[in-house]
């Protein structure tokens, strides 16, 4: 019961640690008209009606590069492309007045290119279909970020650290529970012996009653033990 209860919580750790170390990637479609606007996860592929867009986001730092592109199977429709922080992309769905970077004007529907945020933000790369002829399309894209120095370190330090560091933690917590474990398993295993072996008391030998005794000798009067037979001094030989 209680190697079961150990996993169990080290499970739960590992998951709780786990947690914090992967990296959030978020990628939606929504509609531009704020009436019909949903969320769904997808992958690199969508399908975009006139006045659909789809969004990547991430936190970019003025050292990065953030490399994007895009292919529409319908050369009719051309494809607006935007770099915007997560303030602005609030604006932005909500139709209000935002401040954004044009990165492809709608005039191709194959294109792509590099960005280079001016700012430590959450950035938001914005895939737009706002085309005249108002026509759907099946688009793929992609949108990488390559980091710079500062950036490069942190992400090195984020894919490379960060799991370390949580494993050495995971590790020394399973060793002290095995640690704890083990001495409370020596702990019983003792006081099983202790009740079942029978208590001897050590006892000193104790001195004969005539050892501390003295007798003297009748020919020099030195003092003898009780039991000496021949004088220590002249040999006398005692009765």
């Amino acid at each position: 019961m209680t190697k079961k209860r150990d996993f169990l919580l080290v499970l739960i750790l590992f998951f709780v640690c786990s947690s914090f170390f992967i990296p959030n990637q978020n990628i939606n479609v929504a509609f531009l008209d704020q009436e019909s606007q949903f969320q769904i996860q997808l992958s690199y592929e969508a399908s975009l009606a006139y006045g659909e867009y789809i969004y990547f986001h991430i936190n970019a730092d003025e050292d990065d590069i953030i490399s994007w592109e895009f292919s529409g199977l319908n050369n009719y429709v051309g494809i607006k492309v935007f770099a915007m922080t997560d303030i602005e992309f609030s604006k932005f769905q909500n139709a209000q007045t935002c401040y954004l970077y044009t990165l492809s004007n709608g005039s191709y529907y194959i294109d792509s290119g590099i960005f280079y945020p001016p700012s430590y933000d959450t950035w938001y790369i914005v895939f737009l279909n706002a085309d005249p002829v108002e026509q759907t399309t099946y688009l793929t894209y992609n949108v990488d970020i390559e980091r710079g120095n500062d950036g490069g370190d942190d992400s090195i330090f984020e894919e490379i650290f960060y799991p370390i560091i949580a494993f050495v933690i995971i590790g020394s917590i399973c060793v002290a529970m095995a640690e704890y474990s083990n001495k409370q398993k020596k702990k019983k295993e003792a006081e099983i012996i202790s009740k079942l072996e029978p208590s001897f008391r050590s006892s000193e030998p104790q001195s004969s009653p005539n050892e501390h005794e003295l007798k003297y000798c009748s020919q020099c009067g030195t003092p003898q033990k009780v039991n000496a037979i021949y004088c220590i001094n002249c040999g006398n030989k005692f009765d």
